[in-house]
């Protein structure tokens, strides 16, 4: 565990790091496109759930019916994103601001990447993802929105100055979605011949276009774990391609009517159908 631990918080964290919310207050509130993403929190013990098989063969009535042609590959599924409490939006991006407001949030942040300039490289990195995405849909934004793709709501739980914001993974349309397995960051360093020296044992860089997720991603071998967060911390990245989507219109307005209690905002909404073979291409 404090190997995991170690890997996990040092240098390089893209956008699972969490930084002091207070000191970045001011900047953060000056810049109304601002965004924090949360660390990547390791729970203290593995729980013993008994995880649904895979998505595509979740038997639902009311989630993951879609198109005549093709139902949602993600049904069943969570998305999960964790963002500071105080924020004015939350589904912005640094990458909103010019460079040097970006780099200097970025660096009180203590974002990195070992040898090039953070906001230069990260800009790279969303570049090669959103080549993938326009694969097999069409990005409306430079810079998607980052979650973790879990098997149940409660994966990721808040902290004391952060607010986690769930949805269904099927409420966003499968052609608005890529995912890596792992953050993308250590994809790409991968692609680019620097890899970090902390990316993750075996990792092979890819991307996953949403609309094949239910075949590209084994949720039923390698990758069922990945869906706990608890089991070894390893995690799928998933990244939308549109700030449009109307459950992220709900979840803004529930955010910015109040924190509840829990700390934990839970949107449900009606499934978004999947494509069909010839959609996007």
């Amino acid at each position: 565990m404090d190997e995991l631990l170690r890997r996990r918080l040092s240098g390089h964290l893209h956008d699972k790091y969490e930084g002091d919310a207070g000191e970045l207050r001011h900047a953060m509130r000056r810049y109304e496109r601002a965004e924090e993403h949360g660390v990547q929190q390791v729970a203290a013990s593995a729980r013993d759930v008994e995880r649904p098989p895979h998505p595509g063969n979740v038997e639902s009535i009311e989630r993951g019916v879609g198109s005549a042609s093709r139902p949602h590959p993600l049904r069943g599924l969570w998305l999960e994103r964790r963002v500071p409490a105080d924020s004015i939006d939350p589904f912005t991006s640094i990458m909103d601001l010019p460079h040097n407001e970006a780099a200097e949030i970025a660096r009180k942040m203590g974002r990195r990447v070992e040898g090039a300039d953070y906001v230069d490289f990260r800009k790279q990195a969303e570049a090669w993802l959103r080549s993938h995405a326009m694969e097999k849909g069409n990005p409306t934004t430079d810079s998607p929105l980052y979650f973790n793709l879990v098997s149940e709501q409660g994966a990721s739980p808040p902290t004391e100055i952060s607010v986690i914001i769930r949805i269904p993974a099927d409420s966003i349309p499968a052609e608005h979605l890529t995912f890596t397995i792992e953050d993308n960051f250590f994809n790409y360093q991968i692609v680019a011949g620097m890899p970090a020296s902390n990316t993750p044992e075996g990792l092979v860089p890819r991307i996953i276009h949403g609309v094949d997720a239910d075949t590209s991603i084994d949720f039923d071998g390698e990758h069922r774990n990945y869906l706990d967060l608890v089991e070894n911390g390893r995690y799928i990245e998933a990244q939308i391609w549109s700030r449009d989507d109307p459950i992220l219109a709900e979840a803004r307005v529930k955010f910015q009517e109040g924190i509840p209690a829990d700390r934990t905002i839970t949107v449900e909404s009606t499934p978004q159908g999947g494509t069909s073979p010839d959609d996007g291409a």
